[in-house]
C-alpha cells in the first residue's frame, strides 16, 4: 500500500475552507491496466491536490502486472486490495468496502466498471458518481443498474451513445446521467522506430493490429473469418494481436490453416501503444463498446483504425468516421476499407491528420480531469449547504 498524499500547502479556494481537501475515493473492480483502469489512473493522478486527495481501491487482489500500482504508489496515493474472489464473498466485500470509506474519512466516492459500480452503491456511507463506460447489451447488469441508480449521486457515461443506452435500454433518470468523455495524453507516447519492433536479427515485416482483451465482446470470431481475404489482399502484411483472455484458444482454432502463419499472437503488452506506433492499421471489430481508449492511442500516435460501428465511435472520429468503421459483420466492406487505408496514402494521410485534430480538440486530458473536477465539486458544495 502507498503512502498518503502530501498535505495541501494553500487554500483550494472558495468551495473549501483553508486547509481542507476533499477526500476522494476511486474504486475499480481491478487495477489490471484497461482502459477504465488507465483512466482512473490518469484522473488520480492529475486531480488538483489542493482540493482532493485522493486514494484508490480495487475490489480484487494484486494484479499481476503492475505498471498502474507503481505510478500511483510513486505520486503516494493510497491503494487498498479488497481480494474479491467471486459473488458469494459478496457481503464481506461491502463491509471492508464501507469499512475503508468509512476509516479514511471519504467524502466522495468515483466507480469504474460495473462490479465495483454495484458495490460502491451498495456499501458506499457518503455520495456515489458511477462510471458506465460500455453499452453492455446483457439484461442482468441492466436490472441491477437500475435498481441501484437511485442511491447514486451522478452517473458519468463516456459518450453519448452510452448516455442514450442507459437512458433508453437500462431505463436509468435522465437528470442522473453526465457525459465525460474518455482522454489520452498525447505527449507520452514517444517515437517509436520500426526497427526496435522487428524480432533480433530478422527484417521488419509491416503489418495490421488488433489490441485488446480476447473476449467475445471484441469481434475475434468476425476478425479469424476476416484474415484469410484480408491478407490475400495485402500479401506483404501480417496480422499482429496484443492481449490475453479466455478467448485465446478460441480464436486461433478458428483461424484458417493457410494464414497462421501470418498471425501472432504477442500476449499482453504494457506499451501497446509502441505497437501501434509502426501498424500500417489498428483492428477493432467489436460487437459493442463506449468510448474505446485504444482507439484514442492509436489517434495519438498516428495509426489509422477500421472499426465496427459500435457505441462512440462516431463522437470519436467524427468526419473521419466513413472511411475508418463499417457494420459489424460485413466482411465484404472490412476488407476493402482497410485495404484502402493501408494502400492509399493520400487518404491515409489525411486520416491520420483529421484523427490527430479531433483528438487535440475534444479529448485532452486537461479537458477530461477538470470536468471530473467541477462535478465533484457541485455534488459536495451541495451536499454541505445541504447539511447547514
Amino acid at each position: 500500500m502507498a503512502a498518503k498524499g502530501d498535505s495541501a500547502s494553500e487554500d483550494a479556494g472558495e468551495t473549501t475552507s483553508p486547509g481542507h481537501r476533499w477526500r476522494l475515493a476511486l474504486v475499480t473492480t481491478e487495477l489490471e491496466p484497461g482502459g477504465a483502469e488507465r483512466c482512473l489512473t490518469e484522473l488520480a493522478l492529475r486531480l488538483d491536490r489542493r482540493q482532493f486527495d485522493p486514494l484508490v481501491i480495487s475490489l480484487a487482489p494484486p494484479p499481476k502486472r503492475t505498471c498502474l500500482t507503481e505510478s500511483l504508489a510513486a505520486a503516494r496515493i493510497p491503494v487498498f486490495f479488497l481480494g474479491l474472489r467471486g459473488w458469494w464473498r459478496l457481503p464481506g466485500a461491502a463491509w471492508a468496502l464501507r469499512r475503508h470509506l468509512m476509516c479514511e474519512r471519504v467524502d466522495l466516492v468515483q466507480s469504474f466498471l460495473f462490479h465495483a459500480n454495484v458495490l460502491t452503491a451498495l456499501a458506499a456511507p457518503c455520495p456515489v458518481v458511477w462510471g458506465i463506460r460500455v453499452a453492455d447489451p446483457r439484461r442482468v447488469r441492466h436490472r441491477w443498474e437500475r435498481l441501484l441508480a437511485r442511491r447514486t449521486s451522478a452517473i458519468i457515461c463516456v459518450s453519448h451513445d452510452v448516455q442514450e443506452f442507459v437512458r433508453n435500454r437500462v431505463r436509468v433518470p435522465e437528470k442522473l446521467l453526465r457525459v465525460i468523455p474518455n482522454a489520452v495524453a498525447a505527449e507520452a507516447f514517444a517515437p517509436v522506430s520500426a526497427g526496435d519492433l522487428a524480432p533480433p536479427g530478422k527484417p521488419y515485416v509491416p503489418y495490421l493490429l488488433f489490441v485488446g482483451r480476447l473476449d467475445p465482446q471484441k469481434g475475434l470470431d468476425w476478425l479469424a473469418e476476416s484474415v484469410e481475404p484480408l491478407l490475400a489482399r495485402l500479401p506483404k502484411h501480417r496480422l499482429l494481436v496484443v492481449g490475453d483472455g479466455p478467448w485465446k484458444g478460441q480464436f486461433e482454432s478458428r483461424l484458417p490453416a493457410g494464414v497462421r502463419s501470418r498471425v501472432e499472437l504477442l500476449g499482453w503488452q504494457p506499451d501497446a501503444w509502441r505497437w501501434m506506433r509502426c501498424a500500417d492499421l489498428l483492428l477493432l471489430p467489436s460487437r459493442w463498446e463506449g468510448m474505446p481508449r485504444v482507439v484514442l492511442e492509436a489517434m495519438a500516435v498516428g495509426c489509422p483504425v477500421l472499426v465496427s460501428q459500435v457505441h462512440g465511435v462516431a463522437e470519436l472520429l467524427g468526419e473521419a468516421m466513413a472511411q475508418q468503421s463499417v457494420p459489424f459483420g460485413n466482411t465484404g466492406e472490412f476488407v476493402e476499407k482497410a485495404v484502402r487505408l493501408v494502400e492509399d496514402q493520400t487518404l491515409r494521410a489525411r486520416t491520420i491528420e483529421q484523427n490527430r485534430l479531433r483528438l487535440h480538440r475534444y479529448f485532452s486530458v486537461e479537458k477530461m480531469v477538470s470536468q471530473y473536477e467541477a462535478l465533484y465539486r457541485e455534488i459536495l458544495v451541495r451536499r454541505s449547504h445541504f447539511r447547514k
